[in-house]
């Protein structure tokens, strides 16, 4: 990690601390004070993260690792869309409002109100940070081609997250003919089925007639999760 600087890419197509930031009330079943006390100072933190974030990607722009372009359409919005004028309003805001009934009146209204600062001198303002780095250096900025082997040193690179990914010693070319092994294996499986249906028509037609056919569609919601289910039991036996 440290001879290939991964640390200048701390964020993924769809990982990085902003995503995780949403999903910080699941991490919690806010049914003791420390619980809250935890949570608003993950929140309180945030701005000060999100700057560290920053300089790590800046460097990553200076040294010429980063995400590709092409991957990093559309990746402001999420972002953005976290953004509210009112506190209140976001997600993370709710989890503030609902302490148990068995605290005391001093710590529910102390969680409310440090909460509530952490979300509109921290949060709020980190995430307009990151936005506007964004939108102004890191898309602008980002490299224009795609593998890892146009990064500095990325041969290697792309050995190592093999092995970490997988704990095998493997070549980027033994992946790939693993890979085009198993979608000529999968293939041929699925010419099989077509051909045990007693189906007339090409692969395409085939997908077509699966996707367009009243019989494999349902009507409700009900429906939907009846065959789902039945689908997943059948799935489990065999």
């Amino acid at each position: 990690e440290l001879r290939f600087r991964a640390f200048e890419m701390p964020m993924g197509s769809r990982e990085g601390f902003h995503f995780e930031i949403s999903a910080l009330p699941d991490k919690y079943n806010f049914d003791k004070v420390a619980d809250f006390d935890e949570y608003i100072a993950k929140l309180q933190s945030f701005r000060e993260h999100a700057g560290q974030t920053i300089a790590l990607l800046r460097a990553g722009l200076k040294s010429g690792r980063t995400l590709p372009k092409d991957v990093l359409a559309g990746y402001d919005e999420p972002v953005a869309a976290l953004i509210v004028k009112d506190v209140k309003d976001s997600l993370l805001y709710r989890p503030l409002t609902k302490a148990p009934a068995s605290f005391t009146s001093a710590d529910a209204e102390r969680i409310l109100r440090d909460g509530t600062a952490a979300l509109r001198d921290s949060v709020m303002p980190g995430l307009q940070d990151f936005l506007t780095f964004l939108r102004a250096e890191y898309l602008p900025g980002a490299r224009t081609t795609l593998g890892l082997s146009a990064l500095p040193d990325g041969a290697a690179f792309y050995r190592h997250r093999i092995l970490m990914h997988t704990t095998l010693a493997l070549s980027p070319e033994e992946v790939h003919e693993t890979g085009r092994r198993e979608v000529a294996r999968i293939r041929a499986e699925m010419e099989q089925v077509i051909q045990r249906t007693g189906f007339k028509g090409s692969f395409a037609e085939f997908i077509r007639f699966l996707q367009d056919d009243p019989r494999f569609t349902v009507d409700s919601e009900e429906k939907y999760l009846q065959a789902v289910a039945l689908a997943a039991k059948r799935m489990d036996g065999a």
